[in-house]
């Protein structure tokens, strides 16, 4: 009788360990402003689970997957509202507004027939940095000229949209005012916007002359049209009236306007 022995290759799983479903998921915290990487061996069909907060719906969250060569993994993330985020090819999630308090789950798994190491990265901030060259008020508006392209973001704030705010140059004589907001953004957030065009007084007051409409043949502009004269005061505002939820990349846009002389 003999006997022969061998090695046989057996996938150590990591010390986080048990975190195979959404009860046991390992918690991470992450506060804004902090950063983790954790080293996460997956064996066969294993699923390591991951708590990531709480984080509060303002806060803008990173998440990136590594893996090492020869496994292919996939991620996803779990909303307390109960969405599901695909990480998807790219293995990188990033929400510009995550949009719901508490916390959040991700799932790391491997793809049948692979295993190895992959390394888990991500990071929260109070709030993502975007930037808006508009007025947030109509006195701050910003100048824009006629037959000029004006790309800018709308940008989310802790509670609301802000309110970009801009002023047009004059008519030389009475015209028809055309203005146009086209979409920019990719990928394309689904909340409308909205061009809202108004008159100041010398007192003061606001009188609203036009709000935009959907363009019938272009469904990413909005336009509008007003007949105006040389002697008023003509601001645009940009805004939208839908609920902040959750944001992945903030709304950005070009406006353009024309005038046309009125025979």
């Amino acid at each position: 009788l003999s006997v022969t022995t061998r090695q046989i290759n057996v996938c150590v799983d990591d010390t986080l360990e048990d975190n195979d479903s959404p009860m046991e998921a390992t918690p991470l915290g992450l506060a804004p402003e902090d950063v983790i990487n954790v080293p996460t061996k997956l064996c066969g069909q294993d699923e390591d689970w991951y708590a990531l907060g709480p984080l509060e719906a303002s806060n803008a969250l990173n998440v990136a997957l590594a893996p090492e060569a020869g496994l292919s993994a996939e991620a996803a993330l779990w909303t307390p509202g109960g969405d599901v985020l695909d990480l998807g090819e790219g293995q990188t999630l990033s929400l510009s507004r995550v949009g719901d308090d508490g916390l959040y789950l991700l799932r790391v798994r491997a793809r049948l027939g692979t295993e190895g190491t992959v390394r888990l990265s991500a990071n929260v901030s109070e709030r993502a940095v975007c930037t808006s060259t508009a007025g947030q008020d109509v006195d701050g508006a910003l100048a824009i000229n006629p037959d000029q392209d004006h790309p800018d973001t709308l940008c989310p704030r802790s509670d609301a949209w802000a309110l970009n705010w801009y002023r047009l140059v004059p008519p030389q004589d009475a015209a028809v005012l055309d203005m146009y907001l086209d979409r920019t953004e990719s990928p394309a957030d689904p909340r409308t916007l909205h061009i809202t065009l108004f008159a100041r007084a010398v007192d003061g007051t606001l009188d609203t002359i036009r709000r935009s409409q959907a363009s019938t043949t272009r469904p990413a502009q909005q336009r509008l049209s007003a007949q105006v004269s040389a002697t008023q005061a003509l601001f645009i505002r940009v805004s939208s009236p839908n609920d902040l939820g959750r944001v992945i990349v903030p709304p950005s846009y070009q406006l353009r306007y024309r005038y046309t002389a009125q025979p």
